[in-house]
């Protein structure tokens, strides 16, 4: 009675499945980017079913007309997904033949606007005081404290803690490794004392004894391994438990605050990069663009380099 039937199949699934081998093969994208690519299409493929027989039949007002339908139930930042997926599929279908149709070039994406963030991050002292305050006995305390240092000290997602494994650390060597959720690629920590007191005492203590090796479990029977959003959840609820205001409060807002620690105390953006797996510094900057007196410096360097 648990087991999930099988989906569905019609006559685009195939394209699916290719496009989905594409984008984790020569793309190196996130599994979930490609689980949430898989859901949406899937959906967008079973309405299509009944309306077309193969691509090459299909028409700019079919894909109008999903879009429109799905405007009636979601708001503009998930219909501009919504698009954007589709961009992205038919951009490939026509790459490799599938269909002749230039679908990609005229799917219209709602714009959106840039959200504005008014000082509402966390800073270092609140990150200090989260942490100062995950002093429980509990098997949840114990395992909050051990998810928590490694958001706030290796700048780690919420699926990058919960996919961590027992054989992810070394004690011998006093390091860890783990596969990065995006484009994959590995990196190898070396294991701070704070991270493994709380690790150890959170594996003798409060995690459930089961078979399973993933390090951090559920704690209702039956255990399983944790999932994001439970990493989030959890961030979050120990941070509004102390009153602090932040904007997202989960998982990203330590690793936010880490990259921001990082470059107060003088790291470079390539070495942030490289430090939170990024290969793009266009990416880092969106986490550093907050410390005002970071970019006051530069400011200040860049004028005494042209009046000199």
């Amino acid at each position: 009675m648990l087991l999930k039937p099988p989906p569905a199949t019609n006559q685009f699934s195939g394209f699916l499945k290719l496009y989905l081998d594409e984008t984790g093969r020569e793309r190196r994208l996130s599994l979930t980017t490609r689980d949430t690519a898989r859901s949406r299409l899937r959906r967008f493929f079973e309405w299509l079913a009944s309306r077309r027989a193969s691509l090459e039949d299909v028409k700019m007002e079919d894909i109008d007309a999903y879009l429109d339908l799905k405007r009636q139930s979601c708001n503009s930042r998930t219909i501009s997904s919504e698009a954007a997926m589709l961009q992205d599929f038919f951009r490939a279908a026509n790459r490799h033949g599938w269909c002749s149709n230039n679908f990609h070039q005229r799917v219209i994406r709602p714009r959106l606007s840039r959200p504005r963030y008014v000082g509402n991050r966390l800073r270092w002292d609140d990150v200090r005081k989260l942490l100062a305050s995950l002093k429980g006995n509990a098997s949840c305390d114990l395992r909050a404290r051990a998810m928590i240092l490694l958001c706030a000290l290796y700048g780690l997602r919420s699926s990058e803690v919960a996919r961590l494994r027992l054989d992810s650390f070394d004690w011998e060597e006093g390091t860890f490794s783990l596969t990065r959720a995006k484009r994959g690629r590995g990196q190898c920590y070396p294991v701070l004392p704070e991270l493994r007191d709380s690790v150890m005492e959170y594996l003798h203590r409060g995690r459930p004894q089961c078979d399973d090796r993933a390090l951090f479990l559920s704690l209702a029977i039956p255990h399983r391994p944790v999932c994001p959003a439970l990493v989030s959840y959890i961030v979050r609820s120990r941070i509004s438990g102390l009153g602090l205001m932040a904007s997202p409060a989960g998982a990203h807002a330590l690793r936010h605050a880490c990259a921001t620690e990082l470059l107060r105390t003088g790291s470079s953006l390539h070495e942030i990069a490289d430090f939170l797996g990024h290969r793009n510094l266009r990416t880092v900057s969106c986490y550093v663009r907050h410390d005002e007196a970071a970019l006051r410096r530069v400011s200040l360097f860049q004028m005494e380099v042209t009046v000199a």
